[in-house]
């Protein structure tokens, strides 16, 4: 059969979110043809798409080298044939690309559920997820760090230093919790609409890909009181903070989560950031709106310039930074230069 290379090698790269680069589970690193369908699947995500393939195609071929290929063949038009152990794509420069197939797919998708009815997902679903999945993290401390939460009403995230929440009708009957790292593969696939099952987030776009993340379920601590500050001074911060947080970076020493802390001295009109360590020492003094206290603190150079990227306005007191975005607040600890304690962490 005839099919266009460009458009046959998009339908296969959008359900690479559903790969692993190494095979963690049966057949993860592979793509599964069927019912004119490409799917894949590790376990924690799985996505499906039109093939463009003959319904009646089934079998299973390793994925890197598949699009590799494709990707660096000639031509717009390819011809595709398979048989029981190969598929076949050959074009008019006289390219031949043989994929060995395996015939029987054995990637566990009896444990994925299908979704039922769709929703439209709110306009400002992505944005959303853009804005807290950076305060989730890996940190093994705190149970809650590695998923988002989703309620009706908001979407939020934390890793004990930094909190996020964005309001927003959800639409959910109940709150579950998603992997950031899953849900951030879902932002640059276009997905407008949602479903849920008993385990699974699904998703879906205009291009019929249809994604679904593995939701959990447990109890996530109430944090809305850490969005308000007491004894605040508003503050607008340089845009330059971000290159000077970078480099003060590579001089500051990580702790034992790997994260570097950068000493930030702020009073009327002027700030300095200093990084330092074994192998020397940045400083800058930059100029600052600000009119109040004088503070010294620590913070993650990380944090800070993903921090400047939402906002430039700010407000600052003895424990916490603020930034309030209108519909999402996001708040991150500051920790103090006196004692060298971590006096402003994110708690109940």
């Amino acid at each position: 059969m005839k099919l266009n290379r460009e458009t046959f090698l998009q339908s296969l790269m959008s359900v690479s979110a559903g790969l692993t680069p190494k095979e963690k589970l049966e057949q993860s690193s592979c793509f599964a043809f069927d019912q004119g369908e490409v799917i894949t699947f590790n376990g924690e995500i799985s996505c499906r798409s039109p093939s463009g393939l003959d319904s009646a195609f089934r079998g299973v071929a390793k994925a890197e080298s598949f699009t590799n290929a494709l990707g660096k063949m000639s031509g717009e038009v390819i011809d595709v044939t398979w048989t029981d152990s190969q598929l076949v794509v050959k074009n008019k420069y006289r390219e031949k690309l043989k994929i060995n197939l395996k015939a029987e797919i054995l990637m566990p998708l009896e444990a994925l559920e299908k979704p039922g009815k769709w929703s439209k997902l709110p306009d400002d679903f992505l944005d959303a997820v853009n804005v807290v999945a950076p305060c989730a993290s890996s940190n093994q401390l705190d149970e809650m760090a590695p998923y988002i939460h989703l309620t009706a009403k908001y979407m939020e995230a934390t890793d004990s230093v930094q909190f996020a929440r964005y309001q927003m009708k959800l639409g959910l009957d109940s709150s579950t919790l998603v992997k950031a790292k899953t849900l951030k593969e879902v932002v640059p696939l276009g997905v407008t609409e949602f479903s849920l099952s008993a385990n699974w987030f699904h998703f879906k776009n205009p291009a019929d890909l249809i994604v679904s993340v593995r939701r959990y379920s447990g109890e996530y601590r109430d944090l809305g009181h850490a969005l308000e500050l007491v004894d605040a001074r508003p503050a607008v911060l340089p845009r330059t903070i971000s290159k000077a947080a970078a480099l003060a970076g590579d001089f500051a020493e990580e702790d034992a989560n790997n994260e570097s802390r950068v000493q930030i001295s702020i009073r009327p009109d002027s700030m300095r950031i200093v990084g330092h360590g074994i192998s020397g020492e940045f400083g800058k003094i930059l100029d600052v709106q600000y009119d109040g206290p004088r503070l010294d603190f620590l913070i993650s150079p990380r944090i800070l310039g993903e921090l400047i990227k939402k906002h430039d306005q700010c407000e600052l007191n003895n424990d916490r930074l603020l930034i309030n975005g209108g519909r999402w607040k996001y708040v991150t600890s500051l920790f103090h230069l006196s004692n060298g304690e971590d006096n402003g962490h994110v708690k109940e």
